[in-house]
């Protein structure tokens, strides 16, 4: 008798309540979707049908490369596909989009770009980004200037030309302008007509120079480009001011001189900044004109202070001197020393000038010149409560010797504090023996630090209650023998590879899998290091993969005719030493073409392209499916 088909089977109730994710609330998906990109949120469809089409309230539409991927390389084909999904996106779109993010590494200005900020401006949108990434300036419409709900805007590569009747920005409280091209006049109008201004930043501009900010409510300036003039006027509220000045080194020559000095004229609209970074050239600017010797207002609030300064420079120095001096309550100072004239060596009147306040000083660039170990002790014979400074050479060229030989002027200093000093060094016999001559009792470290001469305060061990003023010697502390035998690699590669890599001819690039490594040959006797660490320590003494890197030299016998010199990236050790195996036979090609046959031979020469599958939807790995279940 043939059995009938039995009906489908109706999933219980309790079946359906296991589907959670189907009957979350809606504002747990509405939280969800708002954490993933237009891309991801746009997939959510296929969960259920209370999902489907949920994304289309989303208030919030980034176009960016994680939502918008293409793969073609013709620019045809990436603008179609852009617009086309730019469109698809809006057309769908339900409720209001208070932001919008159009920002995509092969966005070019086109001419749809219109079409969708007029449809913006029709609706109450609070965020607008625009980058355009390529191609010429993009000119915004005049449609962007009627959105009058704006609280933030941030162009990129755009051309600024406001019409007649544009009243400003009521609402609008942070402007970010990059690459962006716009007059003097509408510059002027367009900082001035927005009431609510509270963060402002300028990046490489064009069309304007003279910089006049009037900003009742500005809190946040940020600005780097090149200009003539920078003049605030009513902003008593501005407390962080990052301002950098980018010019050729003849442009020192041509900078405004006024009566009073552009350091006065510069601060006199500043009385409550907290923060402030003097980058490139624009110290020279403010030292420009009569350089008081401290300001007619002190600067009371600022607590952090940056300077990029030239000790080589009186005026600058000078400059920076009086910064220091009006500034009673700093307790940061950073301070980089870029010398970019050969002007003679003056030193600075440094009069007593105490920092009651200041806690951490980090000087960078410091080349051992006496003008700056002078300012130096300055600091610290006029910093009673100083916790850390951080002293960094300008570069290493100079070896061990000039560490030590600043590490020792830097002890001899005199400081304000009547502290106990205990000076931190370690048990290796180069700094010992430099730091023996000191009348500071010394005490044995084992621990590793930066490559920088820091000085720190910690507790003392004793029943005093002030902190003791530590000097631990961190740049020319010590350093495992490890570190030295790493430091004297480096060395040794320099001196054998003048230059650099790729000023070599003996060489060769090897990749396998996501690893690429270049090698250099060198006669010698079959040194083999790998970014500035001998093969064996860097490939972690495995035998198979110093087989990899020896087998290409052992095949033409070659193991202690040459020396490979490689530095390697990405990947793991396992796939750069086959990228290494790879580079090293195909620089032995640059040495003899007749080594081609026998490296052809042991496949030395073929690039090995297998890389692991990538997992399939709808299986548990590349090619593993799930177990098969009849019912």
């Amino acid at each position: 008798m043939k059995k009938q088909r039995e009906p489908p089977k109706v999933p219980c109730r309790s079946e359906v309540e296991l589907d959670k994710i189907s009957n979350l609330p809606g504002h747990i998906i509405d939280k969800i979707l708002s954490h993933l990109s237009l891309r991801d949120a746009v997939r959510t469809s296929v969960l259920s049908s209370k999902w489907r089409y949920k994304w289309v309230t989303l208030p919030h539409l980034v176009f960016d490369n994680q939502s918008v991927l293409v793969s073609s390389q013709d620019q045809t084909q990436i603008r179609s596909k852009l617009v086309s999904i730019v469109d698809h996106v809006l057309l769908l779109h339900a409720g209001p989009i208070q932001k919008f993010k159009l920002s995509h590494r092969d966005l070019q200005g086109v001419s749809d770009i219109d079409r969708w900020i007029l449809f913006l401006s029709r609706g109450f949108i609070r965020e607008f980004i625009l980058e355009i990434w390529k191609g010429h300036r993009y000119k915004l419409p005049s449609s962007l200037y009627s959105c009058q709900n704006l609280v933030h805007l941030e162009l990129f590569n755009c051309l600024l030309k406001p019409p007649p009747v544009f009243t400003g920005f009521k609402t609008l409280k942070s402007l970010d302008l990059q690459h962006i091209t716009m007059e003097q006049s509408a510059f002027e109008h367009l900082i001035s007509s927005c009431p609510m201004l509270e963060r402002l930043t300028l990046m490489n501009f064009d069309g304007f120079s003279d910089l006049i900010i009037q900003a009742p409510n500005l809190l946040f300036f940020d600005i780097g480009g090149v200009f003539e003039n920078v003049n605030f006027q009513d902003t008593f509220h501005l407390a962080t001011v990052s301002i950098g000045l980018y010019t050729n080194a003849g442009y020192d020559h041509h900078l405004t001189f006024g009566s009073t000095g552009n350091l006065i004229k510069f601060f006199a609209h500043l009385p409550r900044i907290q923060r402030l970074e003097v980058q490139s050239y624009f110290l020279k600017y403010l030292a420009a004109g009569k350089v008081p010797v401290r300001l007619p207002a002190p600067c009371m609030e600022l607590g952090f202070l940056s300077l990029r300064i030239n000790f080589s420079d009186m005026e600058e120095s000078f400059a920076a001197l009086c910064l220091l001096r009006s500034s009673p309550n700093l307790q940061e100072l950073e301070m980089l020393n870029a010398a970019r004239t050969s002007a003679s060596i003056i030193e600075g009147d440094y009069e007593n000038c105490p920092f009651n306040q200041l806690l951490v000083v980090k000087i960078a660039g410091i080349s051992g010149l006496r003008q700056e170990l002078n300012f130096i002790k300055f600091l610290l014979l006029n910093s009673p409560v100083l916790e850390k400074m951080t002293v960094k050479p300008a570069s290493v060229d100079g070896g061990w010797e000039l560490l030590k030989e600043l590490m020792k002027e830097l002890l001899r200093f005199r400081r304000a504090s009547c502290l106990e000093l205990e000076a931190m060094a370690t048990s290796v016999s180069a700094l010992t023996s430099s730091l023996a001559s000191l009348s500071f009792s010394s005490q044995i470290s084992p621990k590793s630090h930066s490559s920088a001469l820091s000085f720190t305060s910690s507790k003392a061990l004793s029943l005093s209650k002030n902190p003791a003023l530590i000097i631990s010697a961190s740049a020319v502390e010590a350093p495992s023998p490890v570190d030295l035998e790493t430091t004297d690699l480096k060395q040794l590669v320099k001196s054998r590879l003048p230059g650099g890599f790729a000023a070599q001819t003996i060489f060769g690039t090897g990749r396998r899998k996501s690893a690429i490594a270049r090698v250099v040959l060198q006669e010698g006797t079959g040194k083999i290091i790998i970014n500035y660490r001998d093969a064996k320590e860097y490939l972690q003494g495995n035998p198979l993969w110093l087989q990899y890197v020896r087998t290409p030299l052992a095949t033409l016998g070659y193991e202690a005719s040459y020396d490979v010199f490689v530095k390697a990236e990405g990947g793991g050790l396992s796939g750069q030493a086959q990228a290494i195996s790879l580079g090293i036979a195909r620089a032995l090609l640059k040495v003899s073409e007749n080594h081609r046959r026998p490296l052809r031979e042991e496949g030395l020469l073929t690039r090995d392209a297998r890389v692991v599958e990538r997992k399939k939807v709808g299986l548990k790995k590349a090619r593993k499916r799930p177990q098969f279940s009849k019912r």
